[in-house]
This record gives structure tokens, C-alpha cells and sequence, in this order.
């Protein structure tokens, strides 16, 4: 969901759970019954830590995902610029054809970043690669030096290689729901412990200062969106991509002048 509606969501969970462990914190006062401050204190502050250490050790994953994502576009933007400048040294049917298509294969790996049809762009990266090999295989019928054959050879590898790293990285490492469940029943429970401790001392202005649901909320939220890629803020720059398109058109045969 888009991040101000997941905000949303924890703010109004969060202030929910909090008026409810401040009524019964409240009709416990009310009672007359007396509770130790001193324990409940610490349980309070025990699950509160909890949450804390929670969302760092989740927020680490993602970060070190999110570096991970950043550094295989890099990557993968370097593959697919020497495999086309590599085609320059394939016999003139091979070169057409590879540059050609890996052309189109910039132009899908941009699109994938937009919202839309991704498992058709999915679909269509998969031809590429089997075309790509197509076209290395022929390359065995040329008669090419066995070191070219061998460097590109490397290079398509390398590209199929990353993009499939790339799917995995991005579609596949998420963070598993069990660990979402986990993290909003901790911030719940969180929530309740802090106004059943605010309530059991008799004050009813929890809602006056909405400061932890807020605060964890924010975190959360920050967590959501560098883990995804839909509705993410983060997003992972393409900017390797669009410079490497960029240089495959200027250099294209349509682009250049004629003699």
C-alpha cells in the first residue's frame, strides 16, 4: 500500500491499542487495587526494547538489500555495455542481431521499474536471453577468432547471470510476512503495555501526545518503502541504465549520419 496509508494504519493501530491498555490500566486504579510500579516498569520497557531492537535488525536487512539492488544495477549496466561493444568484433549478421536486441533489452529493463505490466516485461527479458544464446551458439559455425568467441561468450553469461540476481534480490529477499506480523503485534503489545502503565497511575491525556505510535509508525514506514519496489519512496536509481541506453542509441546504425 502506498506509504501514507501504511502510516496511517500503524498510527491509528497504535493509538487504539494504547486507549485500550489505558482503560484497563484506569479501572485497575479505579479499583483500588494498587499494582507495583517497579515491575511493570521494566515489562514495559522490556517490550519496548524488544520492538526497538525488532526494527534495527529489520531495518538492517533491508538497508543491506537496498545496497545490494543498488550495486547489481551498476553491474548489470556494465555486463550489457561490454557485451555490445564486444559485438562489434562478431561477424556482421551476429553484431546486427545482438545489437539489436540488446537495444530492446535496455529499454525493458527501465520499463520494469515503472508500475504496469511486469510479468509481461518478465516474459520478454526470458526471450532475449534465449535469443542472446542463439545467437552466441551460431557463433561456432563462424569462423571467429576462439579468444573473441570466448570473451563473449563471458559476457552473455554475465548478463543472464546478473539479471536472474536481480529478480532474486528484488522479487524474491523480501522481507517475509512473519517478520510484518511479528513487528505489528510487537508494536501493538507495545502500545498497550505503555497505556495500561500511563493508565494504572490514573491519567487519562494518552492520546494528547501520540509521540511512540508516531515515532515507530515513521520507522516502519521507512522500512516498507526501501523494501519494496512498488510504492516505495526508495527507489533504486537507474541512472547506469538510462546512460547505457543512451549510448546505445547514439551509436545505433538508424542514428548515424550518412557518407
Amino acid at each position: 500500500m502506498p506509504s501514507w496509508a501504511l502510516f496511517g494504519l500503524i498510527l491509528v493501530i497504535g493509538m487504539l491499542t494504547t486507549e485500550l491498555g489505558s482503560f484497563f490500566g484506569r479501572r485497575k486504579f479505579n479499583s483500588g487495587q494498587k499494582v507495583a510500579e517497579a515491575p511493570l516498569g521494566t515489562a514495559v520497557s522490556a517490550v519496548l526494547g524488544l520492538l526497538a531492537f525488532m526494527l534495527g535488525f529489520t531495518f538492517s536487512i533491508t538497508a543491506a538489500r537496498f545496497s545490494e539492488r543498488k550495486g547489481l544495477v551498476i553491474s548489470h549496466a556494465n555486463a550489457i555495455g561490454v557485451t555490445y561493444l564486444r559485438a562489434g568484433l562478431l561477424p556482421e549478421k551476429q553484431k546486427t542481431a545482438v545489437r539489436k536486441l540488446l537495444s530492446e533489452y535496455t529499454d525493458i529493463m527501465l520499463k520494469l521499474q515503472q508500475e504496469g505490466e511486469i510479468e509481461k516485461m518478465l516474459d520478454r527479458r526470458e526471450a532475449i536471453h534465449t535469443a542472446l544464446w542463439e545467437q552466441t551458439v551460431s557463433l561456432e559455425k563462424e569462423d571467429l577468432d576462439s579468444e573473441i568467441r570466448s570473451l563473449f561468450i563471458s559476457s552473455v553469461n554475465e548478463i543472464i547471470q546478473l539479471s536472474e540476481e536481480r529478480k532474486t534480490v528484488g522479487l524474491i529477499f523480501m522481507i517475509p510476512n512473519a517478520l510484518w506480523n511479528a513487528l505489528f503485534l510487537l508494536m501493538a503489545m507495545s502500545m498497550f503495555a505503555f497505556g495500561y502503565q500511563t493508565g494504572i497511575n490514573g491519567s487519562r491525556h494518552t492520546m494528547r501526545f501520540p509521540l511512540l505510535p508516531v515515532a515507530f509508525g515513521l520507522v516502519i514506514v521507512l522500512i516498507a518503502d526501501m523494501d519494496s519496489i512498488g510504492f516505495g519512496r526508495f527507489q533504486v536509481s537507474q541512472e547506469p541504465i538510462k546512460n547505457l541506453q543512451k549510448m546505445i542509441r547514439k551509436t545505433s546504425p538508424e542514428n548515424q549520419p550518412e557518407r
